[in-house]
């Protein structure tokens, strides 16, 4: 049997997971001075108002032994996590697998897989491994499709406050001031992991319109493909462009996902993540 372990930069959708189920192991997010991890049930309403009312926030990654407790077992283990240039959870579950090999007969094979994005990159692998599993492939066979696909796929966001990254540090308090004052958004992608202004537009809708040319630009023919959004408490620009994209690239599904916490912070409200 195959299990798939994930950290909280994984988002799936419960029908999904009633055909093949996720361990979660989830990221603790610290606000000033709340605390929340980033689990299923977590209070996203709660959390975004303790988000935008935080002067500083930071995030800590699953430890190695929180991996480690979600692999035991017999089931070859799949592991997803988030981009390994943005955060440690990447390098915490590949500690969790060198312990795994002292479990001995008792314990599967684990291979992990750094997504190389967050929230709809990580479904969208998730989906693949699924996906060949009905279809009668090995866990041999998986691990040796995976490192291209994650290769191949491209992920995109637009957030519409940039307070966020001001607040990270990925966006000077200055430069912050003058894109808000002019109206610019910039279209963000992850680059081999790392998250970089890839173009950007003057107001929401020229950005999204931005958008859709640069994923024709990337990937050309969406045919036979799965996109998936990923949205901050913004379901109605994810099935506006959900429908967009259906018309133009006549993708095989378009998913919609909602953010949890970790995404959530990174993407700020209402923000789009889009992966292909």
């Amino acid at each position: 049997m195959i299990k798939i372990v994930g950290d909280s930069s994984l988002d799936t959708r419960a029908q999904d997971e009633q055909l093949l189920p996720v361990i979660k192991v989830p990221f603790t997010i610290n606000l000033d001075d709340s605390t929340w991890v980033d689990t299923r049930d977590v209070d996203l309403d709660g959390f975004v108002t303790a988000m935008k009312a935080s002067q500083q926030f930071q995030s800590a990654c699953p430890s190695p032994n929180d991996f480690l407790e979600a692999y035991k077992g017999k089931d070859d283990v799949f592991c997803i996590t988030i981009t390994s240039k943005l955060s440690g959870s990447h390098n915490s579950a590949e500690l969790a697998r060198t312990l795994s090999l002292e479990e001995g007969p008792d314990q599967g094979e684990v291979v992990v897989l750094d997504s190389k994005s967050a929230s709809s990159g990580p479904y969208l692998i998730y989906r693949k491994i699924s996906e060949m599993i009905d279809q009668g492939s090995s866990f041999q066979e998986i691990k040796q499709v995976m490192p291209d696909f994650i290769d191949q796929m491209n992920t995109m966001f637009i957030s519409k406050s940039l307070e966020n990254l001001r607040k990270a540090g990925r966006l000077s308090n200055i430069k912050a001031m003058i894109v808000k004052a002019l109206n610019i958004v910039p279209i963000m992608g992850a680059v081999d992991g790392v998250i970089e202004m890839i173009d950007k537009a003057r107001g929401e809708k020229r950005a999204f319109e931005t958008l859709m040319n640069k994923m024709e630009e990337f990937a050309g023919d969406l045919s036979g493909r799965i996109v998936a959004i990923s949205h901050a408490n913004y379901e109605s620009k994810a099935l506006e462009l959900k429908n967009k994209i259906e018309q133009r690239f006549k993708a095989r599904e378009v998913v919609i996902l909602r953010t949890q916490a970790l995404n959530t912070l990174y993407v700020d409200e209402q923000g789009i993540i889009i992966s292909f």
